[in-house]
C-alpha cells in the first residue's frame, strides 16, 4: 500500500524530472541525462510502477556506460532487480544483483558492491532462506570491516542476528 502524501511527493518529482531530462539531453550532458533517468526509476519503485522501471533502464545502463561509470551501471541493476523481485521474478532479480555485484567488485566500487550484496541477503530473507541470507549478511560485514566502516559492520552482524532468530522460530514451530 502507497501512502497518498509519498505517492503525491514522488508523482511531482517524476514530473520535475520528465522536465529536466530533454533539458540536460539538449546541453549534451549525458552523465546527467543518466542519474535523472536513474532518479526517475527510484520513484517510478516508490510508487510501485516496476513494470516501467523495468522497462525504461535500457537507457540508463547505456547512458552510464557512454560515461563508463561503473558505480552507476552497478547501482542501477541493483536498483532494476528490486523491482523485478517485486513482480515475481526472483531468479533473474538475483541474476541482476549478481551482475551488479561483478561490476562493482571488478571496478572497486565497494559501496555498490556491499548494497548488492545486502539486497541478495535481503532476497533470501523474504524468500524465508536464512542461512542463505545470514551468509551474505556475514560477507557484507566483513566488506565493511575492511572499509572501515563500523557502523555499517555493526549493522549488518544485527541482520545476521535477526536471521537466525527467525531461523530459530521456524525451528521450534
Amino acid at each position: 500500500v502507497v501512502d497518498v502524501p509519498e505517492a503525491i511527493w514522488s508523482n511531482l518529482g517524476l514530473t520535475y524530472l520528465d522536465r529536466a531530462i530533454p533539458l540536460f539531453e539538449e546541453m549534451g550532458d549525458t552523465l546527467k541525462v543518466a542519474r535523472a533517468r536513474h532518479h526517475r526509476l527510484i520513484g517510478l519503485q516508490r510508487v510501485e510502477r516496476h513494470d516501467e522501471v523495468e522497462t525504461d533502464v535500457t537507457a540508463v545502463l547505456e547512458g552510464y556506460a557512454s560515461e563508463e561509470s561503473a558505480y552507476g551501471q552497478a547501482l542501477v541493476l541493483a536498483h532494476l532487480a528490486e523491482s523485478i523481485a517485486r513482480l515475481g521474478r526472483w531468479e533473474r532479480a538475483m541474476t541482476h544483483l549478481n551482475l551488479a555485484e561483478s561490476i562493482a567488485a571488478a571496478k572497486g566500487e565497494r559501496l555498490v558492491l556491499r548494497y548488492a550484496v545486502e539486497r541478495q541477503a535481503r532476497m533470501f530473507e523474504e524468500r524465508e532462506t536464512p542461512v542463505q541470507a545470514v551468509r551474505l549478511f556475514k560477507r557484507a560485514e566483513a566488506l565493511a570491516r575492511e572499509d572501515v566502516q563500523d557502523a555499517e559492520a555493526a549493522r549488518y552482524r544485527a541482520s545476521q542476528g535477526a536471521a537466525l532468530a527467525r531461523m530459530g522460530e521456524r525451528s521450534e514451530a
